[in-house]
Formats: C-alpha cells, sequence, structure tokens
C-alpha cells in the first residue's frame, strides 16, 4: 500500500540495484577471511601443540606446512579481491567494522 504510494525514481532504483550488488559481492569476500582466520587459528594450533624442536624451522611439523602455503596463496587472492571489490563498489570492504 505505501510503496505503491511512492513514487520510484530511477535514482532510488539505481540506488538499490548498487546496494545489492554491493552485498553480493561481499559473500565470497567473507567466505574467503573466514578462510584466513580457519587457517590462523590451525597454524597457531598445531605450533603450540607440535613446538618446534632446538634444530629450528628444518624441524617444523610437515602438517603446518600445507596450510601455511595455502594461507600465502590466500592472502595473494584475498588482496586481489579486496582490491577488485574497493574498485567496483568505490568503497573498501569491512569485515566486523575493520578494513
Amino acid at each position: 500500500m505505501l510503496l505503491n504510494s511512492v513514487d520510484n525514481s530511477q535514482s532510488l532504483v539505481d540506488a538499490y540495484r548498487c546496494a545489492i550488488n554491493a552485498m553480493r559481492s561481499q559473500l565470497p569476500l567473507a567466505q574467503l577471511v573466514a578462510r584466513r582466520e580457519f587457517l590462523d587459528y590451525r597454524i597457531a594450533l598445531l605450533s603450540n601443540i607440535l613446538p618446534e624442536a632446538k634444530d629450528g624451522p628444518s624441524s617444523r611439523p610437515q602438517s603446518a606446512s600445507p596450510l601455511e602455503k595455502e594461507r600465502t596463496i590466500l592472502n595473494h587472492r584475498l588482496i586481489q579481491k579486496l582490491n577488485d571489490y574497493k574498485r567496483a563498489n568505490k568503497v573498501p570492504f569491512l569485515y566486523r567494522g575493520v578494513r
């Protein structure tokens, strides 16, 4: 009823379209950030459970290496996607209110 009485101007429709596109592009970024947080947690957990031996980094647990490699790759992808998001939406992506 109220919506039928409001004149939907093209600028209002465009503003909603931009907001919807911004929200759609936030989900993949949030998923990447959540995966990165998970990897950070797992790496920290493994380093606490399996501390390094006195021999140095060569004796690091083998299970941490694939996680660190995935985190490095994920960081590069995330930086690229964040820059793409900022360029497309003209605002930085915020995750939990933080850049």
